[in-house]
């Protein structure tokens, strides 16, 4: 067996496989080192396929080193978004503006979560979505910091996929628990958690708890469809019905908006 070793600038981790003679070519963060092992058929087809080997890695050194250059341009970019705009779904000039005001732990939150799922797959880009917490803490302990965990990960572009799992998950909402989330979602958590720490996240979720408040909201889900508040059953016939009329109808502007 030969073994060619050949040092590389050093590129993010990326393993592929070839067939034949090359059994195994590897980069890997610490050098790179790239490791090309022949099997048994003669030492003149292992130099052959190292060769190749070797032209293809370069090229693949570019290819990988340009995506990390997008992946850090993208996250320059997320972070100029205003924290409110991460946490809206949907065109901003669409038809139907629905304001949800919710709590993580709230089981009638957990359950109008289906409903409007239900709602955004069913009005596509004609609805935006726009969620602003409203944690309950005297009632529901871990919603605080659910919010902050949901906040921290908007940080990194993934509220929704959080939001999600976070009313998908309410009966384990412990700090391990969130963390097991966020490694799920393959945030970086040394990122997430100084995030989720910081007194500036707090200070968004209380923003919202504060700007529900002034618009007259005292329990969770409390909804506001292109403004005007909404007070019918928040199930999938009456609350669908409701978005439909308001999208025939003129926008007004409201307290909720």
């Amino acid at each position: 067996m030969d073994l060619h070793r050949i040092v590389l600038p050093v590129v993010p981790r990326v393993h592929f496989g070839q067939r034949g003679d090359a059994a195994a070519e590897r980069l890997d963060h610490a050098g790179v080192v790239v490791a090309v092992e022949q099997g048994a058929r003669g030492l003149g087809g292992a130099r052959q396929h190292g060769q190749h080997a070797l032209a293809e890695l370069a090229q693949l050194g570019l290819v990988v080193a340009k995506c990390a250059r997008l992946r850090r341009a993208a996250a320059r970019a997320r972070d100029l978004v205003p924290a409110g705009q991460r946490r809206a779904s949907g065109p901003a000039g669409a038809r139907v503006t629905l304001v949800e005001y919710a709590d993580f732990e709230c089981p009638s939150c957990g359950a109008a979560h289906d409903v409007i799922q239900a709602a955004r797959r069913a009005f596509g880009d004609n609805l935006r979505l726009v969620f602003r917490h409203f944690p309950l803490r005297d009632s529901h302990p871990h919603a605080l910091d659910a919010a902050r965990a949901a906040e921290a990960a908007a940080e990194q572009g993934q509220f929704w996929p959080m939001h999600d799992r976070l009313f998908q998950r309410q009966h384990a909402l412990e700090p391990e628990d969130l963390g097991r989330y966020a490694r799920k979602l393959d945030l970086d958590m040394v990122r997430w958690s100084r995030v989720k720490a910081l007194p500036s996240t707090e200070e968004r979720v209380l923003a919202d708890l504060a700007s529900g408040r002034r618009s007259g909201v005292r329990g969770t889900p409390t909804l506001f469809i292109n403004g005007a508040r909404y007070d019918g059953l928040v199930e999938r016939g009456p609350l669908l019905d409701a978005l439909a009329r308001a999208a025939l109808a003129p926008r007004e502007p409201g307290p909720g908006r």
